[in-house]
């Protein structure tokens, strides 16, 4: 039998109830509600201080047009948005930092 036939995974629920029991992990899964839920009013000194270069909006995420407005403005002064939505019903693009 080969190697892989042997492998087990574990499924994406379980990956993410692992990772959510550090205090790390919970607190960034937090953050990371708040921020595509548009309750973090200056996410800007956060996504600095943590260097992260690009933000996802997925389609699968359904990100309201007025969340999305509301964090195009937030984030405008630092990042580019590359609309990605392409006709289809839900929000998708691409945040990068200039």
């Amino acid at each position: 039998m080969p190697a892989w036939a042997a492998f087990n995974p574990i499924s994406r629920a379980e990956r993410v109830a692992a990772a959510l029991a550090s205090p790390e992990a919970a607190a960034r899964a937090k953050f990371s509600s708040d921020f595509y839920s548009g309750q973090i009013q200056n996410p800007l000194p956060y996504l600095a201080a943590n260097h992260i270069a690009a933000v996802l909006i997925w389609p699968e995420d359904q990100i309201p047009d007025h969340v999305l407005a509301q964090l195009r403005k937030e984030l405008m002064p630092d990042y580019v948005y590359v609309d990605c939505k392409m006709g289809q019903p839900d929000n998708a693009g691409l945040f990068l930092r200039k």
